[in-house]
């Protein structure tokens, strides 16, 4: 049987997310990067902590000009997105398993750009647990010096997805 990704890019809005670690921007680039490697009939999602809205599309055929509205669509969704202050790992974790917790295109997986700086990790890894039993795959980046670190790794492993220690400029060599 064909078999397509499901995939949800997860952004941090925090202050320490885009101001300490200066990641907000580099972590949009790199999803604008991700994005355009979709495939025909893949989904995407886009989703910000403590924003109300998400982006949501299936990849599909490309146009009579080329263009695909679904990728386009998901690149301007990026671009335009904001630090929003918030830190709510533990909601955006909840609607990762809304958005695709009972996907049957296959895949299903997430990539955190965050710093998983968080008040609640304890709700963030029961969030994880219940990703891991959809069969959901999160993929966290860890910044040196960060918090967040053993947490990430943690939701990493939990869900059988992948941690990547970076920096805002290697996040694009570890998301390849």
């Amino acid at each position: 049987p064909e078999s397509h990704l499901d995939l949800v890019l997860v952004f941090d809005g925090s202050n320490t997310f885009t101001t300490t670690y200066q990641a907000f921007d580099p972590s949009r680039n790199n999803a604008e990067e991700l994005i355009t490697k979709l495939r025909y009939r893949d989904r995407i999602s886009i989703l910000q902590f403590g924003a109300p809205g998400s982006f949501q599309a299936t990849v599909g055929l490309p146009g009579t000009n080329g263009d695909v509205a679904a990728i386009n669509g998901a690149i301007a969704y990026v671009r335009a997105m904001t630090p929003n202050g918030s830190t709510d790992l533990t909601g955006a974790l909840g609607r990762v398993d809304q958005l695709v917790g009972s996907s049957t295109l296959g895949v299903k997986a997430a990539v955190l750009f965050s710093d998983a700086e968080t008040t609640d990790p304890a709700g963030a890894l029961n969030a994880a647990a219940t990703l891991a039993s959809r069969k959901v795959r999160l993929y966290t980046l860890g910044f040196a010096g960060s918090g967040g670190q053993s947490l990430s790794s943690t939701m990493a492993n939990t869900t059988g997805g992948a941690y990547y220690l970076t920096s805002n400029t290697t996040i694009s060599l570890a998301l390849k």
